[in-house]
């Protein structure tokens, strides 16, 4: 059997083909000079837009150690950046970026990722600006024939840059954007999720990018409709009337409790207060083996400490505070000694008052 290719199908494969090969991935790798504490421009192409998609890049660098002299460690990356720009307000535009990257507190330098934009507000370009750090080299890979510029300030990528048709210029920046999640994802726009069962692990910000609590709150002077004030502890503590500690201490009046269980910065109105498991009850003083101190030696004592004994002086109060059931506890114990001091001088009364008469 023989097939004929007519000439009308031939041009068909032919630019079928062409157009395939227009769409291959592309794969290369750049450096970005400049000084290492710096983050600069990067300019990628946007070849997507014009197939009706979304452009996929991958930005790399497996091995920590690369551009690292004698073996130093200088960061490692795994980012994807997904996006559409909007070209002279198309509307349908975003960047979403994964970034996967390794974190070393003790290495000021391995956070290579600073922030990036979308340059079309005001061209029809069709490019994105990334800004990566410098003296650093990078791979990179697009499922099409995407561009990369580096403005990172030598001869052939002079800075500042400006975005094509406006004044709009764009240099090297020294600290990482506030949106961007140094390792993790980010999206642009609304999201929704629509699962039964939603569930971070880790902490949650709402107007924070270091949140220090399972949920922290900030930058909005009210997070219901009922105007229930900020749940974020570093912004305005004075809208605080009652904390909970991770530990489950309580905080009224006061956002450190502390190691108390219940610690209140004020006055406390109770109708009864009862303190439970006072152990050791002075009711001691009544049994038969205690040995009541003469008062020659309470006497001896008051003079010497300016305090009765066994209770604490006032400097000890000022600075330890009052525990209340064991306050109670001495003193009836001191009512306690003060009662068999009076039974004991009664008796002294009744016998001189037989011995008289």
């Amino acid at each position: 059997m023989k097939f004929i290719l007519l000439p009308g199908l031939l041009l068909a494969c032919l630019l079928t083909l062409c157009s395939f090969h227009s769409q291959a991935q592309v794969r290369g790798t750049f450096v970005v000079n400049g000084d290492i504490d710096k983050y600069y421009p990067v300019v990628f192409t946007d070849t997507a837009w014009n197939y009706d998609e979304a452009s996929e890049l991958q930005i790399g660098r497996s091995n920590v150690h690369r551009d690292g002299p004698d073996g130093s460690w200088r960061g490692s990356i795994i980012a994807t950046f997904r996006y559409h720009t909007t070209n002279w307000g198309h509307g349908s535009h975003f960047i979403d970026a994964d970034i996967r990257q390794y974190s070393n507190p003790a290495m000021p330098f391995n956070k290579l990722v600073a922030g990036w934009k979308d340059a079309t507000s005001g061209n029809n370009s069709k490019i994105m600006i990334i800004w990566l750090r410098g003296q650093t080299s990078y791979t990179y890979s697009s499922r099409y024939s995407d561009k990369v510029a580096v403005y990172d300030g030598t001869a052939s990528g002079p800075l500042p840059y400006t975005e094509p048709l406006t004044n709009i210029s764009n240099t090297f920046k020294t600290s990482i954007d506030n949106y961007v999640n140094t390792n993790g994802s980010t999206y642009s726009g609304n999201t929704y999720s629509l699962g039964g069962l939603n569930y971070f692990f880790g902490n949650v910000g709402i107007g924070t990018t270091a949140p220090t609590a399972k949920l922290e709150i900030a930058g909005a002077p009210a997070w219901t409709a009922n105007g229930w004030g900020k749940a974020d502890t570093t912004a305005r503590p004075a809208r605080y009337h009652m904390v909970i500690t991770n530990s489950g201490n309580i905080g009224i009046g006061t956002t450190t409790p502390n190691n108390y269980k219940l610690a209140v910065e004020g006055t406390i109105g109770a109708r009864r207060i009862k303190v439970t498991q006072q152990a050791n009850w002075a009711d001691f003083v009544f049994h038969p083996e205690y040995k009541l101190p003469l008062l020659q030696e309470v006497e001896s004592f008051i003079t010497k400490n300016g305090h009765l004994p066994e209770i604490p002086t006032a400097a000890e109060v000022k600075e330890n505070g009052v525990d209340i059931g064991e306050m109670n506890k001495l003193l009836l114990q001191k009512v306690e000694e003060l009662t068999l001091y009076l039974i004991q001088q009664q008796k002294e009364i009744e016998e001189l008052k037989r011995k008289i008469k």
